[in-house]
């Protein structure tokens, strides 16, 4: 899964949903220095590859989301609410409790994202100044057990 380099830790980002909120999510990631090759992603339609690959150079895109979470430490889950399980089900068996997840998606508890998956699942809410770099977050974690 992740590397150590120079005592520090390399984090791999599987972004599930590269549409407004989850390209605007890799772009910061990219800004804060996180190597561009460390994140893979996936959009629904082929036609948008080449378009996300173009804002986002050096970054894994592609239709697949197997293929995005595959040595992932990090999912982030940016799809529309309707999309949830759509997402999920295909790759649920493929996500493992070493893996964290983070939802951005409103309006589905951690909760029932938990029923699905077994990685570690938190909240974030960007709001919509992120994609112009002026936004907010907030966060929430509550993990089965505390």
């Amino acid at each position: 899964m992740s590397k150590l380099c120079l005592g520090g830790f390399i984090a791999r980002y599987a972004i599930i949903g590269l549409g407004k909120i989850g390209t605007a999510i890799a772009k910061s990631l990219i800004k804060s220095g996180v190597d561009p090759t460390s994140i893979s992603g996936s959009v629904r339609r082929v036609e948008s590859i080449s378009r996300v690959g173009h804002e986002l150079p050096g970054v894994f895109v592609t239709t697949n989301n197997a293929e995005v979470v595959k040595g992932a430490d990090i999912v982030i889950l940016a799809v529309k609410p309707y999309q949830v399980l759509d997402a999920l089900m295909p790759i649920r068996d493929l996500l493992s409790s070493d893996q964290l997840l983070i939802s951005v998606v409103a309006g589905v508890t951690t909760g029932i994202i938990e029923g699905f998956v077994l990685s570690k699942v938190i909240r974030a809410m960007p709001n919509i100044g992120i994609v112009i770099e002026r936004g907010r977050n907030c966060r929430c974690a509550w993990f089965k057990g505390f």
